[in-house]
């Protein structure tokens, strides 16, 4: 049994590990293609992170055997009603099951104030609507103080997790020659294993 117990945690870590590598293969191929065009992450390229966030919850979905579906935020369908109107309530990336989203994340290259705020308001009508919803923030830099964001993220926001160390400089985009950064690897792999432990509660 102790045998067994190890080899299924050694499997485990080395998922955990493929997906980490699969993930920076395409931050630093993203990141040096940038480079190269002088700003192609913020047009054609503008969804790597959004991409990255995608990749992981494909691969947890498809290694647990989950029967469900990566949507992207212009493919969902949940509306909150009011009572005169509807809202579109999304973030950029969920896994749906059974018609319901379990786990939706908000990636960005970078984040501010005001994606937190929205990320805030698209996390609160989510949750109204499907309660058990977790709900995720994946940023590249931070655009915001630490206090700002524990202070518009801490009652709908589960987790927050900032993958390139240090705080964005408008002067320094991660996107220009000499500017990218490492991403963090082991916030990385926190935020795989925290995704993972959400799509185990389905399986």
């Amino acid at each position: 049994m102790i045998i067994l117990k190890m080899v299924i945690y050694d499997v485990k870590e080395n998922l955990y590990d493929d997906i980490k590598d699969e993930v920076i293969k395409m931050y630093t191929e993203g990141i040096i293609s940038d480079e190269l065009t002088e700003g192609k992450i913020r047009t054609k390229n503008g969804n790597l992170f959004e991409d990255m966030a995608q990749h992981v919850l494909e691969r947890l979905m498809y290694a647990n055997g989950l029967n469900g579906v990566v949507l992207r935020d212009s493919e969902t369908k949940y509306f909150h009603k009011s009572k005169n109107s509807q809202t579109k309530v999304n973030l950029d990336r969920q896994i749906e099951y059974k018609n319901e989203p379990i786990i939706c994340v908000e990636a960005k290259t970078y984040f501010d104030k005001s994606m937190a705020r929205r990320a805030w308001g698209d996390s609160y009508l989510l949750k109204t609507l499907f309660p058990k919803t977790k709900t995720v923030v994946l940023m590249g830099e931070k655009a915001i103080s630490d206090s700002e964001l524990i202070y518009q993220l801490d009652t709908y926001i589960d987790r927050a997790f900032v993958l390139v160390d240090g705080c964005r400089s408008s002067d320094k985009p991660l996107w220009k020659v000499g500017n990218s950064k490492f991403i963090n690897e082991e916030t990385l792999l926190e935020f795989i294993k925290y995704a993972d432990s959400i799509v185990k509660e389905y399986v």
